[in-house]
């Protein structure tokens, strides 16, 4: 299918999001199929102040993943200031709560819906399915339902790293990603969003912070009395096949620890095991 004729239906549909099938036929996702087209959200609605934060990045110049950090943190504290004003249903906000892309885009004055699918695209050299899309011009982020829920949590902070890191108007689609990707080729743009959303996710310091108030340490070593404490059997065959990135896994995964129940760090921040365990691993947390 030839871009005039596609560009042709979109124009026709009145709908930006047509795209071509695995099939090679047109399809397109009216605005009432999937939920309904609210009003461009208003600049008075955001809580935090777009254009300050942008003018902050531009004082970095090119990003560092440094650089990056420094900026998710300082953009946390924003929210956290503000956090009666964004989470007004009178439950306790904690750190962790303050963590969830959805808020932190309308907090910016983006308006972010779920839609039950955003169809395929050619993205990074792939016909893949799209997991989000965002709107600068209408200041919109869609994410689809068909993926699991730490797929659709990275991907709106996927994007919420777009609003707030990069400049540029229109529209920009996004495959599914949920931080675990490595040896794909990926755009400098592309690369920085991912970052963005590594660390508003799982904060170094807020992931310390839980990990030790489950494992009581600041750094798990593996040894006799830790391998009991996680009710893994036969000490010597459990450390002869396991290697760093499986023992992430398990502290990332394990719900009980040295006969305490609890959330797992997986499960406290809403990220996929695989996005936790190299977590811990960056934060040189784990040891064998």
């Amino acid at each position: 299918m030839d871009s005039e004729k596609i560009h042709e239906d979109r124009r026709r549909l009145q709908n930006p999001y047509a795209h071509v099938m695995g099939d090679g036929t047109l399809r397109a996702l009216p605005r009432n199929s999937t939920s309904r087209r609210t009003a461009k959200p208003s600049r008075d609605e955001a809580v935090i102040d777009l254009r300050s934060v942008r003018r902050k990045v531009k004082n970095f110049g090119r990003l560092s993943r440094s650089d990056i950090e420094t900026i998710v943190r300082d953009f946390q504290g924003q929210l956290w200031t503000a956090r009666k004003s964004l989470f007004p249903d009178g439950k306790p906000v904690t750190p962790i709560r303050i963590l969830d892309p959805f808020v932190a885009l309308r907090s910016i004055g983006f308006r972010c819906d779920p839609v039950e699918s955003l169809g395929q695209n050619w993205l990074e050299g792939e016909h893949v399915e799209v997991a989000g899309i965002i709107d600068r011009t209408e200041r919109t982020v869609q994410v689809s339902r068909r993926f699991p829920l730490p797929v659709r949590k990275f991907t709106a902070a996927h994007e919420l790293g777009h609003a707030l890191l990069h400049d540029g108007l229109g529209l920009h689609r996004d495959r599914a990603l949920d931080g675990t990707e490595r040896g794909i080729r990926r755009e400098r743009t592309e690369r920085e969003a991912d970052a963005f959303a590594v660390y508003f996710l799982m904060p170094g310091k807020l992931v310390r912070s839980e990990f030790k108030h489950r494992f009581k340490t600041r750094e798990f070593i593996l040894n006799e009395d830790t391998a009991f404490a996680l009710n893994v059997g036969d000490f010597d065959s459990f450390q002869a096949n396991y290697d760093i990135r499986e023992l992430s896994r398990l502290l990332a995964h394990t719900a009980r620890y040295d006969g305490v129940q609890f959330h797992s760090l997986a499960e406290q921040f809403g990220v996929s095991v695989e996005a936790m365990a190299i977590r811990l691993e960056e934060l040189k947390i784990v040891r064998k």
